[in-house]
C-alpha cells in the first residue's frame, strides 16, 4: 500500500507541476491532500460504495492496487484544474473505479410489501386486461383539420389564410 504522499506526489508528477527528481512542497502536498480528500468523499455521491475516511499526510490508502492507478489519474485531473496545468481525462479511470467498486442497490428485489400475499385486491381489479376490470375506452379520433381541404378552391384559400389570428 502507498501512502498518501506517495500518491500526491505521482499525481502532481504526472501533470508537470513537480520534476522527477524534486520532491512536492508543504503546500502542493496539502492541496492534494484537500483534492483527495474531496474525491475519496465524491465516491459516495456517485454510487461506488466505497467508504474512505479522512486521510492524513502519511496515512496509508486504503485502495485495491487494480484501481491504484485510475485514483491517480483522478487526482491528476483534479490537481491539474487547480495549477493550471493539461491533465488527464478523468472519465476512464471513474468508470474503473465505478466498475470495481459499484454495487447496485437491490431494494426492489427484496421487498416485502411487493410480494403476492401483499398485493391489494383493488390494483389487480382495476388493471385493464384482468377479469372483470372495466373495458378500456377507445382511443380519439384523429383530428383532421376542416377548414382546408383539396376541393377549396383557390379564392376561398386566401380567404382562410387571412383569417387566421397568430398569437404569440
Amino acid at each position: 500500500m502507498q501512502t498518501t504522499s506517495e500518491i500526491i506526489l505521482r499525481a502532481l508528477r504526472r501533470i508537470g507541476v513537480v520534476a522527477s527528481d524534486e520532491p512536492a512542497t508543504a503546500d502542493q502536498t496539502a492541496s492534494g491532500l484537500d483534492a483527495l480528500n474531496e474525491i475519496g468523499q465524491s465516491f459516495r455521491v456517485n454510487g461506488v460504495q466505497f467508504d474512505m475516511p479522512i486521510l492524513g499526510p502519511a496515512t496509508q490508502m486504503p485502495i485495491d492496487s487494480p484501481c491504484l492507478a485510475a485514483f491517480q489519474t483522478i487526482l491528476a485531473a483534479r490537481l491539474a484544474e487547480e495549477f493550471g496545468q493539461p491533465g488527464p481525462d478523468p472519465a476512464p479511470a471513474w468508470a474503473q473505479i465505478a466498475a470495481y467498486y459499484y454495487e447496485p442497490v437491490l431494494s426492489g428485489l427484496f421487498d416485502l410489501t411487493r410480494t403476492a400475499s401483499q398485493r391489494r385486491r383493488h390494483s389487480i381489479i382495476m388493471c385493464p386486461g384482468f377479469a372483470g376490470a372495466p373495458p378500456a375506452p377507445p382511443p380519439p379520433p384523429p383530428i383532421i383539420p376542416t377548414a382546408w381541404t383539396d376541393a377549396t378552391p383557390w379564392s376561398d384559400a386566401a380567404a382562410w389564410d387571412d383569417s387566421i389570428q397568430w398569437s404569440i
